[in-house]
């Protein structure tokens, strides 16, 4: 009864060199696929020499986001990655997190992205004394991935994916208002 029945759908096989099979990428449909350089980054944390980068600033902290190679096609699924760095003393907020603090995230708010996922490793507790509160958080050095699954069709051409970048850093005294910060991805 589907249109396409009979028409199969691709999977990639990640294997290691003594023949044991990794990991399988499997895909929704026909013209969906996953880039090389979305499995590179996944899988050995690399990406192409012409990804994209971009470094956002504020206050104690930095971010460099970037995808994970620089070329793809309408329908394919390309990586993300997000590398974090806090000045001493200072933290950003994980999940769960009640309100009204804000967690760290990366959204694309783009026509072009039909379907999109970040994460963030496992946030760990503080005990913030002047809050009476235990909440989740992260500081120093940390990575973040993410997925976009490209819209089918697209316009040809070079294109830029616009993402926002939310956050809210604190310190052991100060606790900075929320932030949204845009970013586009060439």
């Amino acid at each position: 009864g589907l249109r396409a029945h009979g028409v199969p759908h691709p999977v990639d096989y990640l294997v290691a060199p003594d023949g044991i099979l990794i990991r399988k990428y499997f895909v929704p449909n026909y013209m969906h696929r996953v880039t090389a350089s979305a499995v590179v980054l996944r899988e050995f944390g690399a990406v192409s020499e012409d990804a994209a980068t971009v470094t956002l600033r504020s206050g104690a902290l930095t971010v460099e986001i970037g995808l994970s190679g620089g070329k793809a096609f309408a329908g394919q699924e390309i990586s993300f990655f997000a590398k974090f760095k806090l000045g001493p003393g200072w933290h950003v907020y994980g999940t769960p997190l009640p309100d009204p603090y804000t967690v760290t995230s990366i959204t694309f708010d783009d026509p072009q992205i039909v379907r999109q996922s970040f994460e963030l490793p496992e946030a760990q507790p503080m005990d913030i004394a002047a809050l009476g509160e235990t909440l989740p958080v992260y500081g120093g050095s940390f990575q973040g991935r993410g997925s976009l699954l490209l819209k089918f069709p697209l316009e040809p051409g070079r294109i830029a994916l616009a993402g926002k970048f939310h956050f809210q850093q604190c310190s052991d005294t100060v606790c900075e208002a929320p932030a949204t910060v845009p970013f586009e991805l060439p």
